[in-house]
């Protein structure tokens, strides 16, 4: 959120970080994170003390303010369609290489992508769910950034 402002516009990585398309990704990939903590792991481990405080910042504060951040400061009306393709890009990756670590390690990063205790059938299905929903928040994204760009040019 904060590196744009950190990494100036001349600088590549500030320019890539500062495009709408991009932010958009990172906008739906944080409304992922935070729906599936709240509703799927907020309950799996028992941190406590700090690194519980750290959890809760990470997964509720970040995204809600990532997402006042994309509201209020990314240019909208930019955001072209292929945003909803790309965006996929990391969590397919993501995927890919959950299959991969875990097939030879025997770990699993999140209970419902755990082939060894739900088997590939049960963890391919959720891995298809989590892209569904994915694809789902880009589109809506994409048609929020739509609208507030046309809503804010009629007002001009």
């Amino acid at each position: 959120m904060l590196m744009p402002a950190i990494a100036s516009e001349s600088n590549t990585v500030g320019r890539f970080l500062s495009l709408p398309s991009v932010r958009t990704a990172i906008a739906g990939y944080l409304i992922v994170v935070g729906g599936t903590y709240f509703f799927f792991l907020r309950h799996v481990g028992n941190d406590e003390g700090l690194e519980r405080v750290a959890d809760q910042l990470m997964h509720y504060v970040t995204p809600v303010l990532f997402m006042i951040d994309w509201l209020a400061f990314v240019p909208k009306g930019h955001v072209p369609l292929t945003i909803i393709g790309s965006s996929l890009i990391p969590p397919i990756v993501y995927g890919i290489w959950t299959v991969v670590h875990g097939s030879r390690s025997g770990w699993y990063p999140y209970p419902f992508l755990n082939m060894k205790a739900l088997g590939y059938h049960a963890a391919f299905v959720n891995m298809a769910t989590v892209l569904v929903v994915f694809t789902t928040v880009a589109v809506i994204l994409v048609v929020v950034d739509r609208l507030m760009g046309s809503v804010r040019q009629s007002v001009r």
